[in-house]
Formats: structure tokens, C-alpha cells, sequence
């Protein structure tokens, strides 16, 4: 009896037994009878000789070409993608996310790019933001994203938050990089935590000493001479004048000596 030529098989006219579909072909239907009737392999799978239907390359790998014979086609899913069952190509992490590993499978492979960085589609790993940025978002995806760290502060590389300049000292400039960019707080001035410019003391006061962080380091000018706003230290009264009180805020708070007296040194107070 003839028998039904079986699947992964063709029969021509005459046939004494089936012929096996080539390697990189499969036929899924009996009773072929020629070598058209086996369907080249898809992307995405492999097929032995004789197949009766095609191989999904597995989870994790994929394969961009048709005819495929066998399992070692399929090629390992690289980082920053993810491949699933039958992959003819490897699919990219989304934008703001990132994957360091070969051989993933599924869109929760990919993890959320962590804030102080950012994420291209296909990352392999987080990019820092850059020194003199910062990021406090996770799954962020440009440069952009990154923003200039404002004055006052300073920004090292993969910040998530600006860091205040200490007390004492103070920065004017955006997209500083380093600790060192906060300058020391002149005499004259205080300046607290994140200070953008010194604060200089009122007039009437004054303060010799530099990283002063608060307003009580401004002293009262004492009798005798007079402090201009952001006054380093008294001046003094010139000859001739004198100044009673204390606060003197300027030159005009030295009075003239009356007809009749005189001030031979500056600094007087009577």
C-alpha cells in the first residue's frame, strides 16, 4: 500500500519513502509532494531537517534571519535589551530605563533609571549626570532632564540634590561642581547656609573676621568713630571731630569740636 507521506516530508511521483525537508525549511501538512511544499524557517526560529514546524528561538536570544538550522542561531539578547520567546530581534529597553544584563526576556527586566542619572533607550547602564547638574527624578531619559545646579550650592557628578554651600561661605554662580566653589564669606558680611552673596553688616556695625555665618557677628561700632555698610572694622573720628555715641553709621556722626575747644586725635569720643 502507498502510505500518506508524513509532515517534515515530501513525496514526489513514485516515491519509495518520504524525502526530509532540508535543514532551514518545514513542512507542517502530510501528503507533500515537493521540495516547495517546505517552508523556509522564519526569523525568530530555527529547523532542523526534517521539521514539522519551526523552533522559536527561546526566551532571552533571537535570530534576525530566515532559514535557520539550528539552535546555536539564535543569538544571546545583548544588554539594554530584552528578547521574548521567538524574537526575530532583540527589543530595546524603553527610555529611562536600563538593563546590565545578556540574556533578558521581558520589559521588567528593564530597571528604572535611578535619579542623579539618565537613561537612552537600549542603556546598559545609568548615565551620571554631569558635575555642575543635578536630578532628583527616577526615569529620566535625556541630558536635559539634568538640571544646572542653582547658586548658592554645588553639584558633584550623579547628584540627586544640590548640596547648600555651609554656613560661612557663600557662590554666586550656577553649575558649580565641588565644595571648594563655595568662597569663604568676607569680613564685613555673614553669610548663612546656602548663601547666594555675603550679607553685609548694617551700618552702624562691623565685623573683622571672615566665615562669620550669622548676624550676631555684626558688632555695634563703638564711640569714636563711625561703620558704613559692610565696615570690616571702626574708622575713626578724624582730628577735630568726635562721636559720643555708639552706632555711628557715617562720617556725619562725628561732630565738629565748638569754638573753643579742640581734638588733637582722631577717635574722640568727647
Amino acid at each position: 500500500d502507498c502510505q500518506t507521506c508524513p509532515t517534515g516530508d515530501y513525496c514526489p511521483l513514485g516515491s519509495t519513502n518520504y524525502t526530509q525537508c532540508p535543514a532551514g525549511t518545514y513542512n507542517t501538512l502530510t501528503g507533500k509532494v515537493q521540495l516547495s511544499d517546505c517552508q523556509t524557517c522564519p526569523s525568530g526560529a530555527y529547523c532542523p531537517l526534517a521539521s514539522t514546524n519551526y523552533v522559536q528561538c527561546p526566551a532571552g536570544a533571537y535570530n534576525t534571519l530566515t532559514g535557520k538550522v539550528q539552535l546555536s542561531d539564535c543569538q544571546t539578547c545583548p544588554a539594554g535589551d530584552y528578547c521574548p520567546l521567538g524574537s526575530a530581534n532583540y527589543l530595546q529597553c524603553p527610555a529611562g530605563t536600563y538593563n546590565t544584563l545578556t540574556g533578558k526576556v521581558q520589559l521588567s527586566d528593564c530597571q528604572a533609571c535611578p535619579s542623579g542619572s539618565y537613561c537612552a533607550p537600549g542603556s546598559t547602564s545609568p548615565i551620571p549626570c554631569p558635575a555642575g547638574t543635578y536630578n532628583s527624578l527616577t526615569n529620566q531619559s535625556l541630558l536635559s532632564n539634568c538640571q544646572t545646579c542653582p547658586a548658592g550650592s554645588y553639584c558633584v557628578q550623579a547628584s540627586v540634590a544640590p548640596v547648600q554651600c555651609p554656613p560661612g561661605s557663600y557662590n554666586s554662580v550656577p553649575g558649580k561642581m565641588q565644595a571648594t566653589d563655595c568662597v569663604t564669606c568676607p569680613a564685613g558680611s555673614y553669610c548663612a547656609m546656602g548663601s547666594v552673596n555675603p550679607v553685609q553688616c548694617a551700618a552702624g556695625t562691623y565685623n573683622t573676621l571672615t566665615a562669620s555665618n550669622q548676624s550676631s557677628a555684626c558688632v555695634t561700632c563703638p564711640i569714636g568713630t563711625f561703620c558704613v555698610q559692610g565696615s570690616p572694622s571702626p574708622v575713626m573720628c578724624g582730628a577735630g571731630t568726635y562721636n559720643p555715641y555708639t552706632g555711628g553709621q557715617s562720617g556725619s556722626a562725628c561732630i565738629s569740636c565748638v569754638v573753643g575747644t579742640y581734638s588733637g586725635s582722631p577717635g574722640q569720643s568727647v
